[in-house]
């Protein structure tokens, strides 16, 4: 190709420190030849970590891989637990677990701040069911302090997604999920434990930041581990996953209304579906600990004998194979012209030119805008809500159809994931 004498002429950013250094002597080149595989890796690794704080920093990165018995994973069962991590990762059973506990008694009575003032409320009044005196202890919200509870999750995740946006490329994939996903942990027992507003909002606010975290960078560490002939799938796959997790928190929240209210242990009704979350969230921090970083990454960061040891366990070659020089050199290619004109800058986005950035920027933003005008959080997140309150169910009724919704989400979530190769991606959108 007649990218080779270009890509001798302006090496990579790690390649320019290196010759800068000096690091590249004949002599510390011929210790590095006469190193083992492992070696080189873990040589690759303790270079990759500036002084002060940017140091302290890139050390987040290098999160450890275990093996899985006697030999780390590769191959199928390597491809099928990144899918599966992944999965695991887009579940938002958080998005879903509120929708039932608004209108849930025992939650309103925790945090009555969280419950607006209604007629229709018994727990609202002194003399129901005349509901004529308002009960100073219950129901001391409005619709503002209970929108501000629900909503300020959203803004949680937009602090995570921007926090990624400056140091993800520094942490990789992996360890910006990991540590994501105990920031998310952290949220979420502040939630579960809360017995004031003020925990509440704190613990909404952390648990977002950590999701935030997670979903922005899962899709990346996802798509650059997949096969390309699996790319579309699996990305269809995580995304129905994150219905699947409402799904089940919709069914978590109706199995635990029927616990009786009023009891000393009550509050386990609304505590439990919240910590449940944590769950699932262990599951990926668990499956990340036996996972490797995206090859692309590695190389990005001057580490091409861990990614030439991921792509091969990836494929299920040998490290010498001409399939993973094939892929070594693509990736090379694309990090090359990536880095040509410097590093990346936010106006970049503005601009066309052969690359056609802002095309590619307004289709994303458009795609997504319209997707959450159409209301479908405020469904998920109010769906019991109006169901109950709005169109008069009963707190059991409203429960299970909300479930129903939930489930019925899931099921047109699966259609896309045979068809997302063959029908194709703007097909299925439209």
């Amino acid at each position: 190709m007649n990218t080779a004498p270009e890509m001798q002429e302006k090496p990579l950013e790690h390649e320019k420190q290196e010759h800068s250094s000096g690091s590249s002597s004949p002599d510390r080149r011929h210790v590095e030849d006469n190193m083992t595989h492992e070696e080189r890796m873990k040589y690759e690794r303790d270079k990759d970590r500036p002084e002060g704080w940017r140091g302290s920093i890139s050390k987040l990165g290098n999160l450890p891989e275990w093996k899985f018995g006697k030999k780390k994973l590769q191959g199928k069962p390597l491809n099928i637990s990144i899918a599966w991590a992944a999965a695991c990762g887009f579940l938002m059973f958080d998005q879903g677990v509120l929708s039932a506990l608004l209108t849930l008694d025992d939650f309103q009575k925790s945090l009555p701040l969280m419950t607006p003032r209604s007629r229709a409320n018994d727990l609202c009044w002194l003399d129901a069911p005349t509901n004529t005196i308002p009960d100073p202890n219950n129901c001391t919200g409005d619709s503002n302090t209970q929108a501000a509870g629900v909503a300020i999750y959203q803004i949680g995740c937009f602090m995570g997604a921007v926090l990624i946006l400056f140091y993800g490329e520094t942490w990789g994939r992996k360890s910006s999920t990991f540590y994501g996903s105990i920031i998310m942990i952290i949220g979420t027992i502040l939630q579960a434990a809360a017995h004031d507003y003020g925990t509440l909002i704190a613990g909404r606010i952390i648990g977002g930041i950590g999701n935030g975290m997670v979903t922005s960078t899962i899709p990346t560490w996802q798509s650059e581990c997949a096969k390309p002939e699996n790319r579309g799938r699996d990305i269809v796959t995580s995304g129905a996953t994150i219905v699947f997790g409402i799904m089940i928190a919709y069914w978590v929240d109706y199995g635990f209304y029927f616990i009786p209210s009023g009891r000393s242990y009550s509050s386990v009704r609304w505590r439990f579906p919240i910590m449940f979350q944590s769950f699932f969230t262990l599951l990926v921090m668990w499956a990340l600990l036996y996972l490797p970083d995206s090859p692309r990454w590695l190389l990005m960061r001057g580490r091409p004998e861990e990614a030439r040891d991921v792509l091969a366990r990836l494929q299920g070659n040998e490290l010498d194979s001409e399939e993973v020089d094939i892929e070594m050199q693509n990736i090379k290619e694309a990090l090359e012209v990536q880095s040509r004109g410097g590093g990346f800058k936010m106006r970049e986005l503005l601009h066309n030119g052969p690359s056609q950035n802002l095309r590619r920027t307004i289709l994303g933003i458009t795609s997504q805008f319209f997707q959450q005008i159409c209301g479908i959080n405020l469904i998920t997140y109010y769906a019991t809500y109006v169901f109950e309150n709005s169109l008069g169910f009963g707190p059991d009724r409203s429960r299970l159809l909300s479930a129903c919704n939930g489930t019925e989400y899931f099921l047109a979530a699966l259609i896309a994931v045979p068809l997302i190769e063959k029908v194709g991606r703007r097909k299925l959108m439209l």
